[in-house]
């Protein structure tokens, strides 16, 4: 497993609410797979996932990307400002 500085990795909350009918082991073993790797997929690795999750992740990544975008444009701009 490797270890993560916390200035490496960027901390993310996302709620899955879901209803599971007639929970048994082979179901809760899919969605164990399934949200480890949602988990990976965020990390960059390859993985295999459902469609509707592989897409949550996609957006998920979008969101983060333009947020980090956000962020290294307006600290451009406040350096630029301060000269």
């Amino acid at each position: 497993m490797q270890k993560f500085r916390r200035s490496d990795r960027m901390l993310v909350r996302k709620t899955i609410k879901a209803k599971i009918i007639e929970v048994n082991r082979s179901k809760l073993d899919v969605l164990g797979r399934e949200y480890t790797n949602f988990q990976r997929a965020l990390r960059g690795e390859d993985v295999k996932l459902y469609s509707a999750t592989k897409q949550q992740v996609e957006k998920l990544l979008r969101k983060i990307k333009k947020t980090e975008w956000r962020k290294v444009k307006t600290e451009k701009v406040s350096s630029y400002s301060e000269k």
